[in-house]
């Protein structure tokens, strides 16, 4: 830390310390203990037998420091609370909403998630900078063609990271000047592959990438024809044949072959059986089916520039809207309100299962689960089962499993 508070409850930099004086965690309270010697860069640490309330392992690198101290001192070291939890950001601008987080040091998915809904759902959005250097220079991290890479054992922190989250950005630095931007990845193995903007950056574009005469132009259109939905996978009863989750359909289910479906909903489904526009779409190496059906039929012209104002609970586009005569004009894009993520005790009950797996549709990950999760919750106070990144390999050994009570599950495979 290179900020504490003095007895009068002020934040004091290092640097204008007194040493005769005390000085405080803004988180905890606790009296800190001033390192100023010749070697490192001064900073404020905790005594060895206190313990913050703070329990973030947030980076002490003279690399973390070095870039925290390219901001304004003012928006440095900013404490936010909710839900009586205290935390610092790295770099916290506030007129702008947005908060930088520095990282060297490792990281563990779980810390990473946390703090990214922490700053999240206190309305801010979070711009991550990763010191990747060694691993670049090891050739760990490569460029095989055009804005798409590869990364060989890439850092667990990015297992669950979800790179459809606009209000995460994430940025790795690959040498003292340059970085990159990712902006997709796989669901599985987190940056095993991923892919970027096209763009490169460098320390004066991500300091001074909120001043209006130095931001950096992202695209925020796209033509009509390039818009679509990205198809939800479930699996059907059998176990053997998948469909997929459609914005506009009661029952939630499209695709090109037979599914179990009563015969009074087949008037519905056949049209999205046989709907051309459900294209087969391959997302670098991933089968993701997806539907432009929803967007041709508004009978603009293709070539349209359109904004995606805002998506549905399960990523469906819900409302657009484009220029015409320097006016904007909004369409509202309705989905069918589906409920087709539930949490596991729900799942579980409702398919009387004995034996499950489970897909999160937010991580893309599965868990299966061998006892009664309700009533492991209710004897031991937690859920346990194995994690897995794809359905066929889980691992011998059962864990204690995270999530299972939020609505954001489907049901794989049951017995």
């Amino acid at each position: 830390m290179q900020f504490a508070l003095d007895k009068n409850n002020k934040k004091v930099h290092i640097d204008n310390t007194i040493r005769s004086e005390d000085y405080f965690c803004p988180c905890c309270g606790s009296k800190m203990v001033l390192r100023m010697g010749d070697i490192r860069i001064h900073h404020f640490a905790h005594p060895s037998d206190s313990i913050c309330r703070d329990t973030w392992h947030y980076d002490m690198t003279e690399w973390h420091y070095e870039w925290q101290n390219r901001f304004p001192k003012e928006y440095q070291e900013i404490v936010k609370t909710k839900d009586g939890q205290k935390h610092r950001a790295d770099v916290l601008i506030e007129s702008e909403k947005v908060v930088f987080e520095f990282q060297h040091s490792p990281l563990s998915p779980d810390e990473f998630e946390d703090r990214n809904s922490f700053y999240n759902s206190l309305g801010y959005k979070v711009i991550w900078i990763f010191d990747v250097e060694e691993q670049y220079q090891n050739e760990q991290i490569e460029n095989y063609r055009s804005n798409l890479w590869s990364w060989k054992r890439p850092k667990r922190t990015f297992d669950y990271y979800d790179c459809k989250n606009k209000l995460v950005q994430l940025y790795l630095q690959l040498d003292n000047s340059d970085l990159i931007k990712v902006t997709w990845c796989t669901d599985d193995y987190g940056l095993s592959k991923f892919a970027t903007d096209g763009y490169g950056y460098d320390e004066e574009s991500i300091v001074h990438m909120f001043d209006d005469d130095k931001k950096q132009n992202e695209p925020t259109e796209c033509k009509l024809s390039e818009l679509f939905d990205k198809m939800i996978q479930l699996n059907s009863r059998d176990h053997t044949t998948y469909y997929f989750g459609c914005p506009i359909s009661s029952t939630h289910k499209c695709a090109n072959s037979n599914i179990d479906i009563p015969d009074e909903k087949f008037d519905e489904i056949m049209p999205c059986m046989e709907c051309k526009y459900q294209c087969e779409s391959y997302d670098y190496c991933n089968y993701v089916p997806i539907c432009k059906k929803r967007f041709l039929d508004l009978n603009l012209d293709g070539n349209t520039n359109v904004k995606v104002e805002s998506r549905d609970k399960n990523g469906f586009i819900n409302k657009i809207s484009y220029l015409k005569d320097n006016k904007r004009i909004y369409i509202d894009m309705p989905t069918f309100q589906q409920n087709i993520t539930k949490d596991v005790y729900t799942l579980w009950e409702e398919n009387h299962c004995t034996v499950a797996t489970f897909r999160n549709v937010r991580t893309g990950f599965y868990i299966r689960i061998c006892k009664n999760p309700k009533e492991q919750k209710y004897k031991y106070g937690k859920v346990y089962g194995c994690f897995s990144k794809d359905k066929y390999s889980f691992p011998k050994t059962s864990s204690e499993l995270y999530g299972v009570d939020r609505p954001e599950w489907v049901l794989d495979w049951f017995k």
